[in-house]
């Protein structure tokens, strides 16, 4: 059941196609991808490595990365990422919960792992360059079980300590199922532009070419794009919201027939404005977690057109959940259960309590953390669900007034309402009438998330506010 088989079989049958295309490393094929992975493997064993050991792995987007990932998901060796951005403090805790015994890095890794003590204390440190040079060994895909480990992250969040997400072996090969039965990845021809690792290790599983942007990339690396040869054209894509008008600024993907779009709410504009752009591309909407991807999906068209029928700024239609999902609200929460939802978090009690549960047949069940509404033809998301819903609706009906969505409402802790917004003075006489209960305005930046810079950091937006209305 080792996931890896999955890219094995792919490699035996495209050896000369190419796997990866990045903006740096160029063309990979299937065969190369399988050299490197075996020159990793080498190394690996050379190490003393076995299966059941964990790496923390920090290497640049590059073919050495897959190559890692390859190699150590068929060795059995748990891959364990952090984001490089987490807080020492929250370091200290990533590292009280795994104990690598290697760690695999390049230059700049390197010198990030210098400066937290956990990646100090690993055994065995591994360069790039040791891991390209090193001599190829034939490695034999481990038969391991479904509950084995293949990669745990550790993200930051926006507060408290980082959630250890366990990928196993079983939950790796679900989530491929999921994404070929609900957004068609294996039936497509070509190559598909991504911005999600998991999304590029999907279409090795394919044997489709994925063609790798960084989420943040250059302004000249996506103009890049259309003139790349006819075999690494994008003919579909993945990707969130504000990546998306980023490429539509700077490509035009002529052969696009496909675009999965995902990850935070999404303007109506935005997906408006790739309906002009792609006339004949099936462009779907997808609603997921981190947890869990896909949970629901639906046609973007019909999304947008209802959403706008509601007076909706942004397209809160989600469609209706994946077949293999199974689903149950509890006090105003959302629940899911399936073979793609990912197991309990790794040594944490407290936040297994508030996210897990399991049910009186032992099956395990994870709280998305969202409000949804639900009627015959689907899901309509309804905001966070510890946000008051009267919030979420006046943040809306606050977008469609001002025409962005760059503005949100807080409640202090007396529990009066104030909006934060950007361009707040222009805009006070509409915010007024639109909420003119709310007692204090803000003038403020608003600033994204790292990870898919299109939700808004609402913390890191507080930083700076200045009030210019107070009622």
């Amino acid at each position: 059941m080792n996931a890896a088989t999955l890219i094995d079989a792919q490699i035996l049958a495209k050896k000369d196609q190419p796997a990866l295309w990045l903006p740096d490393s160029g063309a990979c094929s299937f065969g190369e991808l399988d050299q490197l992975s075996q020159r990793i493997h080498g190394v690996l064993q050379r190490k003393g490595l076995k299966p059941g050991d964990q790496v923390l792995l920090f290497i640049d987007l590059s073919h050495l990365l897959y190559g890692c990932i390859l190699a150590l998901a068929r060795a059995g060796i748990t891959a364990v990422l952090v984001e490089p951005w987490m807080p020492l403090d929250r370091l200290q805790h990533v590292f009280a919960t795994v104990q690598p015994q290697a760690f695999l890095a390049g230059r700049l890794g390197q010198l990030w792992g210098l400066r937290v003590p956990g990646v100090r204390r690993i055994p065995h440190w591994i360069s790039s360059r040791e891991l390209l040079s090193g001599q190829a060994e034939a490695a034999v895909t481990q038969n391991l079980g479904d509950a084995h480990p293949c990669i745990i992250t550790f993200t930051s969040g926006t507060s408290g300590k980082p959630k250890g997400m366990v990928r196993t072996h079983g939950y790796l090969r679900a989530q491929h199922q999921a994404l070929n039965e609900a957004l068609h990845f294996n039936q497509h021809r070509g190559a598909d532009l991504c911005i999600f690792a998991n999304f590029a290790l999907a279409n090795l599983a394919d044997g489709r070419c994925s063609v790798v942007i960084p989420a943040r990339a250059r302004d000249d690396v996506l103009s890049q794009l259309d003139g790349l040869p006819e075999a690494l054209q994008p003919v579909s894509s993945t990707c969130g919201p504000a990546f998306l008008l980023r490429l539509m600024q700077r490509a035009q993907l002529k052969k696009l027939k496909a675009l999965h779009v995902g990850g935070a709410q999404t303007d109506c504009a935005i997906f408006e404005r790739a309906f002009a752009l792609w006339p004949a591309a099936e462009i779907t909407h997808v609603y997921g977690s981190t947890e869990a991807e896909p949970v629901a999906t639906c046609d973007a068209r019909a999304a947008v057109r209802w959403s706008r029928e509601r007076g909706y700024f942004q397209t809160l239609f989600l469609g209706e959940p994946w077949s293999g999902l199974q689903h149950k609200e509890m006090n105003g929460q959302l629940w899911i259960h399936g073979p793609h939802v990912c197991p309990e978090y790794l040594a944490d009690a407290v936040a297994n309590r508030e996210h897990k549960q399991k049910d009186e047949a032992g099956r395990l069940w994870h709280r998305l953390g969202d409000r949804v509404e639900q009627e015959t033809r689907g899901w309509w998301y309804q905001g966070r669900d510890h946000q008051p819903p009267e919030d979420f609706t006046d943040e809306q009906r606050i977008y469609a007034a001002i025409g962005s969505s760059k503005a949100f409402i807080k409640r202090g802790a007396d529990g009066q309402r104030a909006v934060y917004v950007e361009n707040a003075r222009v805009r006070l006489s509409t915010i007024r009438s639109v909420c003119p209960d709310v007692k204090m305005i803000y003038e403020t930046t608003i600033r994204r998330d790292r990870r898919h810079q299109a939700r808004i950091d609402r913390e890191a937006s507080l930083k700076g506010a200045t009030c210019v209305y107070r009622g």
